[in-house]
């Protein structure tokens, strides 16, 4: 993952993986978010990532699809998931920072501190992560 607060989006590392997928899946605005929010791919951070989805577009389905994650972690990665990411995709929701009208490809080159100051970006604490 290119995800790192020091380093710049890397083309080849951000996109590296994409023609992996099954069926030649296009990358998705998704798999940025999971960089610029420093969410790593794991069950945790995937219902994390769906949360802020949810929250910043209001779809049913990223709602469900969070809602539907959820139900699958332990109790306790559950209790953190309320503590503290719903509140956070809540805020972050809430901040103004429109993320799925970002023109993600011009941005590739800036530094990711940049980009993260920009669109305001809460990273979660590294323990939730």
């Amino acid at each position: 993952m290119c995800a790192g607060s020091d380093s710049a989006f890397s083309p080849a590392r951000c996109w590296a993986g994409c023609d992996k997928r099954p069926r030649g899946v296009p990358c998705q605005v998704h798999d940025l978010w999971h960089v610029v929010f420093a969410l790593p791919p794991t069950f945790l951070g995937e219902v994390a990532l769906k949360w802020l989805e949810a929250a910043q577009t209001g779809l049913p389905m990223c709602a469900l699809g969070a809602f539907a994650g959820g139900v699958r972690l332990k109790p306790g990665q559950r209790a953190m998931v309320v503590r503290h990411v719903l509140p956070w995709a809540l805020r972050h929701a809430a901040s103004g920072a429109d993320l799925l009208s970002v023109y993600y490809e011009r941005e590739l080159e800036r530094p990711l501190d940049a980009l993260r100051a920009e669109l305001r970006v809460e990273l979660l604490p590294q323990t939730l992560r």
